[in-house]
Formats: C-alpha cells, structure tokens, sequence
C-alpha cells in the first residue's frame, strides 16, 4: 500500500500478551485489536476484534477476550480510524477480462447490502467517478443529512492507486480492503487482504471486447 501511495492506519502485528501490551504503548490510545489467526476471513463473527480500547488495562482484558474466543495467541494492535464512511476497494484477476477493479459499500455489512461495481482495466478518472457514484451509499459520501462530506477525491484516487498496483505487479492476483475508511480529512485502508500468484497473460483488449 505504502508503494503505491495509499494511507494506512499505523499496525503493528503481535505474537503474545507481553508483545501486544508494548505495541499499544507505542502507538499510544486508543487502539483496536483483531484476531491474526490465518483462515479467519470475517473477524468479528468469531469475537476476534476489539475497539475503541483506552488504556493498557483494557487492553489487557481485550487480548484474552480475542485469544479465548479464537484461540490462536496472534493479533494485530492498530491505532483507531478516524471516524468515517466504511467502503470496500479491490481487485481481481479474471481469466476471461483480466484485471477488475471493484468498489462497494464496506464494512461488516458488505456482504449483506452487496452494494458494489465493477470495472474492467484500464481505469479513466471517468470510470472512477462514475464506480462511486452509482453506489446507493454514494449520498453517505456528500454528507448525508447534515453531516460533513467526505474527501470523494481520496477515494477516487485510491482507486486510482489500486489500477497502477495492478499494472505494475501482476503477481497481485487478488487485493481487498475492507474497509476504506473515507473522511473529511481523506481516505484511510484498515484491513488489506493480498493473494499472490503467478503473473498470467492479459487478455487482449480485442477478444475482451468479443467476450
């Protein structure tokens, strides 16, 4: 993410109780913790995040929540997110139409609302615009009822941002970032999920066109 220009929320992975209890420290409250273990795609429906936590005490009994409902000794610790509107961002390499880009409605519900589209590379800035503005949640995005719009610029150019990935790397045959925190003050990737592969041919942009 950092390659390409796109912000993160400072993380830090820990393999212990002692580790985790200094990463809090060094990133300072409050912070979140989330279950490492390998295989567990939707952390919260195992118990395996913890938020807005404020002092090294909770912080404590927040590790040995995640551990026992989960039970591997893994976490990562990250300073909170500023608060925002939750969207998800990716990318997929399709056998048939090659690298498709992909932005939705984000956070634990993305699956349930399915509010997501999808676009086929290369990506104009028209292409871009037109993604975040189809989506329902879009009216989120100005500063619906009253609330302060969010930076749709930064959102625009992290899409952006995840078009060069996929042109530059080819080996990066999946990218997911759920979610993409957007706010006044930007947009900000919390969780990052990656799967590497072996680069495959890009269709041509003719038989794409016929299919």
């Amino acid at each position: 993410m950092g390659a390409v220009g796109i912000k993160t929320v400072p993380t830090t992975v820990a393999s212990d109780r002692a580790a985790a209890m200094a990463a809090g420290e060094r990133l300072g409250y409050p912070v979140a913790l989330k279950t490492a273990a390998a295989g567990v795609v939707h952390k919260t429906d195992v118990g395996g995040v913890q938020l807005g936590i404020a002092d090294s005490t909770d912080l404590g009994t927040a590790y040995d929540a995640v551990v026992a409902a989960v039970g591997d000794p893994q976490v990562v610790i990250q300073a909170m997110a500023p608060a925002g509107i939750e969207l998800v961002a990716g990318l997929v390499r399709d056998p048939l139409f090659g690298p498709v880009l992909m932005a939705g409605s984000g956070g634990v519900l993305t699956d349930l609302l399915a509010d997501r589209r999808w676009c086929a590379l290369p990506l104009t800035d028209l292409d871009a615009a037109e993604m975040v503005r189809s989506l329902r949640c879009a009216p989120l995005l100005a500063g619906y009822r009253g609330a302060q719009p969010s930076d749709v610029s930064a959102v625009l150019e992290v899409l952006h941002r995840i078009a060069l990935l996929a042109e530059h790397i080819p080996e990066v045959a999946e990218l997911d970032i759920n979610p993409l925190v957007a706010t006044p003050a930007g947009a900000f990737a919390v969780d990052v999920k990656v799967r590497i592969a072996p680069a495959a041919a890009v269709p041509a942009a003719y038989s794409r066109r016929l299919r």
